[in-house]
């Protein structure tokens, strides 16, 4: 699914669908496996350090990951090793999704041309999906390279998106609270939405600015 020979369009649609649930279950075992704790930029070089030198335990685990195969084993991995690699996936994805403040938007690549073509990709523009990023770091640190790679690339990633809880909202004016007049959401790098409440004119007094405009908008200022 992940890795090896390339599935039907209807496998890789039902593995796509039951991706988003499947990484829930298994970061609730993961943070309980390696006492993970909260995700965190911060603890990933630890935790790559971590699931490297368990990569190869073999020891049981139910469910076994679906992407799981032969090249996986020849390299090492054994089936307990793949479960905390896909743990390790679902809290860098938790990571992002925290930054987001919504649940990642997990969609199956379609695109015959794409690198992801019939795996599930993250619906959010320059962020490589988090389980290409994991596997990437944890082949080059089994390898012997920096296994702070995977805390880099999070990092890079994070800085694309904005925040997901709204930017404060600009003073409008004396004794009128500020958060229930408006509220602005950043969309994207100088992408702000600010929206009004249908009754600010009322609750400015009758005082207007050049700025003030009913409904919402988006500025790009």
């Amino acid at each position: 699914m992940l890795t090896g020979s390339p599935v039907s369009p209807e496998q890789a649609r039902d593995f796509c669908a039951g991706w988003p649930g499947m990484l829930r279950d298994r970061l609730v075992w993961f943070v309980d496996e390696v006492d993970a704790g909260a995700p965190s930029v911060e603890a990933l070089d630890g935790l790559v350090v971590r699931v490297v030198g368990r990569i190869g335990e073999d020891r049981p685990v139910e469910p076994v990951p679906e992407w799981y195969d032969a090249s996986l084993a020849a390299a090492g991995w054994s089936a307990y090793g793949s479960a905390l690699t896909e743990g390790l996936m679902a809290w860098v994805a938790e990571i992002h999704a925290d930054r987001a403040g919504r649940p990642l938007p997990w969609v199956l690549d379609e695109d015959p041309t794409s690198a992801y073509h019939l795996k599930p990709v993250v619906d959010l523009p320059g962020i490589a999906p988090p389980w290409r990023q994991v596997m990437g770091a944890l082949r080059l640190a089994q390898s012997g390279g920096d296994p702070g790679r995977l805390r880099s690339v999070v990092e890079h990633n994070l800085a694309q998106l904005p925040d997901g809880v709204a930017a404060p909202a600009p003073h409008v004016g004396e004794g009128v609270a500020e958060d229930a007049l408006v509220e602005v959401t950043a969309l994207g790098p100088d992408r702000w939405q600010v929206s009004f409440p249908e009754d600010i004119d009322s609750r400015l007094g009758g005082r207007r600015t050049p700025r003030s405009r009913r409904g919402s908008g988006e500025s790009t200022a």
